[in-house]
């Protein structure tokens, strides 16, 4: 084989592979909608027991009642932070008629709050300082979020970061929208 005729291949092979780079990377990284699954049978979550802002214990099961967003956080993780201007909206929107419960897990009660205060963040802040709630909700990533109904079941769930969008329409579930 010629060296030209080699050169017009190695171009050619060349061509292909950025060609099938650009469409992988386009194709991995456009937006989309964070799925909200469902569990495969709806039935009443796990209690625990957290702290709020004031360091008083409080238990998940005195929120029932009221539809609860449940998102487990924290301030190092990248898609937390991300996600976090979207449950400021959701909070300022219709915390009246939903419980948004953001649990921290593990960090250091003035990280956070410096994160709260430096963001602007009035949304509920509660800590799992021990992993206990992470550990009864088999968190095994962050952020993740369950949209729990006013009978204090599951209805779904997101592994990853959320979009507003996303928690509305998670909000629709828990509400009977």
């Amino acid at each position: 084989m010629s060296q030209q005729v080699k050169t017009i291949l190695g171009v050619i092979a060349f061509v292909v592979v950025l060609g099938v780079a650009v469409f992988a990377y386009n194709a991995l990284t456009r937006d989309t909608e964070p799925e909200i699954f469902a569990p495969a049978d709806i039935q009443q979550v796990p209690n625990f027991t957290m702290l709020n802002a004031a360091g008083e214990e409080v238990e998940l099961h005195s929120f029932f009642g009221t539809p609860i967003v449940l998102n487990f956080w924290t301030t190092w993780c990248r898609f937390c932070v991300i996600e976090s201007p979207h449950f400021q909206a959701l909070y300022q929107e219709a915390g009246g008629e939903i419980y948004i419960i953001k649990v921290n897990l593990r960090e250091p009660r003035t990280t956070v709050e410096n994160f709260m205060q430096e963001n602007g963040y009035t949304f509920p802040l509660f800590f799992d300082v021990d992993g206990s709630a992470g550990n009864a909700f088999r968190v095994r990533g962050v952020p993740m979020t369950f949209f729990i109904d006013a009978n204090g079941a599951e209805v779904g769930r997101v592994q990853g970061a959320v979009t507003e969008q996303t928690l509305w329409n998670g909000v629709g579930l828990i509400v009977g929208e």
